[in-house]
């Protein structure tokens, strides 16, 4: 019996269920023969990650990744899934270069007289929204007929944070602690017990992870702006601020001046950083209204950054600023200092232009930040070197966020004066900082803006998922 026209039910007429994260895609599927050589390149490639729970002593790690293990794995899981003692997925990663093996997510050793499956999974860092959704997908589905379990079982080393972390957001609970249960790094370890039962509220709560929402997004050349209220970005830092794993997450503000430097042949963002563009400028917002038929908000970096300080003093996050003169960030500092006085400030850097040019530099400066530990960075260079700066050091820096909001920070320290508000809502802002400042924004708007206006024409109209479970009353 072939494994399409043998599969369990759980995977009849299924398709991939398909999840974007920022500016990636990720999707779930059975494991295939042919996905070997990507399997033993990310397992080769995390092996100081992995060696520890899944390698052998008497081993060698690439031993162990041979095409014959992978087949025999592949197809002792394929005649467990029929009959319905194990339900395995693969996890993707889909780039420019195809689709990437960075996972695997599945249960088995599902014992039918207890009703009880045990949960494993490996995968390599990602956006923290990733794990918990593809192990939804297979929760959800062993939970429901035919599977139908009465309870999931996740065994995990003591001391094992981020995966601990990950059973928390799932709602997993800790039951027992089992004295040199399993081998863990070449000897016998203390396992924690977790346990999911298969209850209504469980299911529910699994059903909305698994669950997907679509997104508009809008894409002009190489920039794809995503549709976000301010409510949900501040709510999108907040989740990564709190629980910071993987890429770190960076959100960049898209405007004629962004469209202008990130055209095609020029600057590209890279993959190292989890970019997540939204719309600040007035023509981006009403270009996406028109094309997706429905308001598109405006979210302005000189919005969001307020937020954002009130945000760090309240959970008690370091914040560091990067980028501006020392006057600057004096008056920034007094600033801050009378409208937060609970606010932990990490640090303040203004680097000149020939230190951020130079790699050394560059990277004495992340490593400066890296040690003062802010959870959020903002980062003020003006575009596109904030975006190339974050691109380049932003992960070595270990801040959790990482916000190129250019001006912003000036308007909180009270250096640069913002349009009233009737001059924004008319779309008329960067004509009131023209006035303010001509010298310096003559270029930007009067030439190099049309040619971006007139590109911004040529803008598509398309949609992504999201999971729709990560809401404010779901995190720990």
């Amino acid at each position: 019996m072939s494994w399409i026209r043998g599969r369990p039910a759980a995977f009849r007429g299924a398709r991939e269920a398909t999840l974007r994260a920022g500016s990636t895609e990720y999707s779930v599927r059975r494991p295939r023969i042919r996905d070997y050589p990507h399997w033993r390149r990310t397992r080769i490639d995390e092996k100081a990650r992995l060696a520890a729970a899944f390698g052998s002593p008497d081993a060698d790690w690439p031993d162990l990744h041979s095409p014959s293990a992978w087949v025999e794995w592949v197809t002792s899981v394929r005649s467990a899934a029929r009959r319905r003692e194990a339900l395995p997925f693969v996890l993707l990663e889909h780039g420019a270069d195809g689709p990437r093996l960075v996972g695997e997510i599945g249960v088995g050793a599902v014992d039918p007289r207890t009703g009880t499956g045990e949960l494993y999974a490996w995968a390599v860092r990602t956006a923290p929204e990733v794990v918990p959704w593809a192990v939804a997908q297979v929760i959800s589905r062993t939970f429901d007929p035919p599977f139908a379990l009465d309870r999931i079982v996740a065994p995990t080393a003591r001391g094992n944070r981020s995966v601990h972390r990950a059973l928390e957001v799932l709602r997993f609970e800790h039951r027992a602690t089992r004295r040199r249960f399993r081998m863990y790094a070449g000897e016998p370890t203390d396992h924690d017990l977790w346990v999911m039962d298969n209850t209504p509220d469980n299911r529910a709560r699994i059903r909305r992870l698994a669950k997907m929402k679509t997104t508009p997004v809008m894409r002009i050349d190489d920039t794809v702006v995503v549709r976000m209220t301010h409510t949900e970005v501040i709510d999108l830092v907040e989740r990564r601020a709190a629980e910071p794993s993987g890429a770190p997450l960076a959100l960049c503000s898209a405007n004629l001046d962004h469209l202008h430097h990130f055209r095609p042949g020029r600057h590209r963002l890279g993959r190292d950083v989890d970019w997540v563009v939204v719309a600040d400028g007035a023509p981006i917002a009403r270009r996406g209204a028109h094309l997706a038929g429905t308001d598109w908000p405006r979210v302005t970096g000189a919005d969001l950054l307020p937020d954002v300080i009130a945000l760090c003093e309240a959970r008690g996050w370091p914040i560091g600023f990067l980028g501006g003169t020392a006057h600057a960030h004096g008056l920034l500092r007094d600033a801050l200092h009378r409208d937060h006085p609970g606010l932990s400030v990490a640090g303040y850097w203004s680097p000149e232009r020939a230190e951020l040019d130079d790699p050394v530099s560059g990277a004495r400066i992340a490593d400066e930040i890296r040690s003062a530990a802010p959870t959020v960075l903002v980062v003020g260079l003006g575009k596109p070197r904030q975006e190339q700066w974050i691109d380049d050091w932003g992960t070595r820096s270990s801040a959790a966020v990482l916000l190129p909001f250019g001006a912003a920070a000036d308007f909180v320290a009270g250096t640069v004066e913002r349009a009233p508000e009737r001059w924004q809502r008319s779309g008329l802002e960067w004509l009131y900082r023209l006035q303010q400042e001509p010298r310096r924004l003559a270029r930007r708007y009067l030439i190099q803006g049309p040619p971006a206006l007139a590109r911004l024409r040529a803008a598509t109209i398309g949609e992504i998922t999201s999971p729709a479970a990560f809401e404010p009353g779901d995190r720990p």
